[in-house]
């Protein structure tokens, strides 16, 4: 199903849908059910039968809307996997601007994780994320953007927690190498290092 709105794909819940880009939302439809039918349509081969709504080009980004953290939260406490999906693809959308700009940086990148599932080793919501950073492009859009804060602490937190050591040693390197300048950080660099090394404190790594 895709938005009437934007024309990009929906999250469907229930009799609920709702859009992660333009934020429209409503309730899907009844489908009715007809006697069955065999009906034959000829198409030219130039023409689709199933077209790819095109996005209007002046549809605001999603992550500019003052909702657009706490649905992303939101999706990660429901549904980890769709919501990983959409701020993966959020983030190819903003391309460069995830290192140029910091306000860009700071809107995409909110921290997803919340405290107890790293008291709790909670893997439902933890290791989606941690398999999602193996692959480079994203690991290098989270750890080498513009906004460094607590979101990368607590990743490099869960790696601990979830002896995914290896896994931190190549994000920490990436940190490392983030050409945002330091002084812009959230936090010194000492303070990742520790987080994975030490994971939260007064917990030990399973």
């Amino acid at each position: 199903m895709n938005c009437p709105n934007c024309g990009a794909a929906v999250f469907v819940k229930g009799s609920q849908w709702e859009c992660g880009w333009c934020g429209n939302c409503g309730r899907l439809a009844p489908v009715p059910q007809p006697a069955p039918t065999v009906r034959l349509t000829i198409l030219p081969q130039t023409q689709s039968a199933s077209p790819t709504p095109a996005r209007p080009k002046n549809t605001p980004a999603p992550w500019t809307s003052p909702t657009w953290q706490l649905r992303l939260k939101n999706y990660f406490a429901e549904d980890p996997s769709a919501a990983l999906a959409l701020w993966r693809e959020a983030l190819d959308a903003a391309g460069s601007q995830l290192q140029r700009s910091r306000t860009t940086a700071e809107q995409l990148l909110p921290n997803v994780i919340q405290r107890p599932w790293l008291y709790e080793n909670d893997e439902t919501h933890l290791l989606p994320l941690l398999y999602a950073l193996e692959e480079e492009r994203f690991a290098r859009q989270i750890f080498q953007s513009a906004s460094v804060d607590s979101l990368q602490l607590d990743l490099l937190r869960a790696c601990n927690h979830l002896h995914r050591q290896a896994l931190g040693t190549r994000l920490l390197a990436l940190l490392r190498q983030n050409p945002f300048p330091t002084s812009a950080w959230q936090m010194p660099l000492s303070r990742y290092e520790q987080a994975l090394a030490r994971g939260l404190s007064g917990k030990k790594p399973r």
